[in-house]
């Protein structure tokens, strides 16, 4: 587990902090060390903070428009962080509020302490590459990315093993992902919440497994999405009666699915389960049009589709991720007909053993080649009472 300790101000960024925050834990092997979990220590808080700097594997400095409170050192804690990080020869990633970030004019800092932001500003900026933001959100998506950014460099230094040498020839995919919560039954606590268990799921469960990777960005109900993502929109009701989640495409033409609230409700599943599942489902098939061709002679083929949760699709299969249910989810081994039964991980959670083998209540999506007849769908029953089926369909 790796510490990374978060230095800024808090009155001009306490929103963009706590996305960053929030950001950080959900990344898998990284725990985040800011001054407000730390409770009550007999200690001078200058004095406890730059210890945990000095103690940290990676420091990440906001800067924002205000200087902040005074170290008794005279310094501003933030700029004492910051010099006690460079000291101990931290690696260090550093983000600047851009020139339209706003600031409540109640907040505004005296002539004296404005000059010495302005001068500390141009220190942290000096020698380095910054990175500058105008939103939490993309506050949270950048500081990701920096840290993502970080482990590469980190990795390419390494001295390269075997494990790292293959891993090399894999080329992994990397998507942004925007969350809408555009349901009025769901606060934007409610969402922001899955949204962290949805990014753990993905960086710490599907891109080790599909060599996919996404980074998640929560947008609250009436903000809008950053350019060129890839949607994943909560709402209430469907444009489809009994659609729980449906595939369609954003008004820039990039893979967009729809989860209903509402349905999920009717039909026994929980929303988050739904938005993972064809989350999952988005990033493993964006288009819609990858399929797996299964031959056993020069006469009969089928053609199945790559839709990953669908074989372990029952709630009864689904696992937790700090308290949000998320969707099972089938691992490339399953599509991979010349596999023996138990011979590797045909899932997440372990509960089939052999390729193009059904949970029970599961289902899969398939095309006779030699019949012609069409996509028709593969159910497995489930042994005794039946567990409510996703109804999905693509737009």
């Amino acid at each position: 587990m790796l510490t990374i300790f978060l230095s800024s101000t808090s009155k001009d960024l306490v929103q963009c902090r706590e996305a960053a925050y929030r950001a950080i834990e959900g990344l898998h092997g990284y725990h985040c060390v800011r001054m407000e979990d730390f409770g009550a220590v007999d200690e001078v808080p200058d004095d406890f903070c730059r210890a945990r700097v000095a103690e940290c594997d990676l420091f990440i400095c906001i800067v924002g428009p205000l200087y902040g409170s005074h170290s008794p050192a005279g310094p501003a804690y933030t700029e004492r962080e910051f010099r006690a990080a460079v000291l101990h020869q931290k690696p260090s990633l550093v983000f600047v509020t851009a020139e339209d970030y706003p600031l409540a004019a109640n907040l505004i800092e005296s002539d004296q302490d404005r000059q010495y932001q302005a001068a500390f500003r141009q220190e942290v900026m000096k020698g380095r590459i910054v990175t500058r933001f105008s939103t939490p959100e993309q506050a949270s998506v950048k500081v990701v990315q920096a840290i993502r950014n970080w482990e590469a460099i980190q990795n390419a230094n390494a001295k390269p093993t075997q494990v790292s040498l293959l891993a090399s020839q894999l080329k992994p995919l990397s998507y942004r992902v925007a969350v809408l919560n555009r349901s009025t039954r769901l606060t934007d606590d409610e969402v922001r919440t899955a949204v962290g268990a949805l990014q753990t799921q993905v960086h710490r469960d599907f891109a080790p497994a599909w060599g996919i990777d996404a980074e998640l960005a929560f947008v609250s109900r009436g903000a809008e999405p950053e350019p060129e993502s890839w949607w994943v929109v909560v709402e209430d009701e469907s444009d489809y009666p009994e659609a729980v989640a449906y595939h369609t495409l954003t008004s820039e033409g990039l893979p967009q699915v729809k989860i209903s609230v509402v349905n999920a409700q009717r039909t026994g599943w929980p929303w988050t389960m739904a938005a993972s599942h064809d989350l999952l489902e988005m990033l493993a098939n964006p288009q819609l049009n990858l399929t797996v061709f299964v031959s056993r002679n020069d006469q009969t083929g089928r053609l199945y589709r790559r839709e990953i949760c669908d074989p372990v699709a029952p709630v009864e299969f689904a696992y937790q991720i700090d308290g949000v249910l998320v969707s099972n989810f089938v691992h490339p081994a399953w599509f991979e007909s010349s596999r023996k039964p138990g011979s590797a991980k045909f899932d997440q959670g372990g509960h089939v053993s052999a390729p193009f083998k059904l949970a029970p209540g599961g289902y899969v999506n398939l095309f006779n080649v030699l019949s012609g007849s069409g996509w028709l769908p593969v159910m497995k029953p489930l042994a005794k009472k039946a567990s409510p089926r996703k109804n999905k369909r693509n737009a």
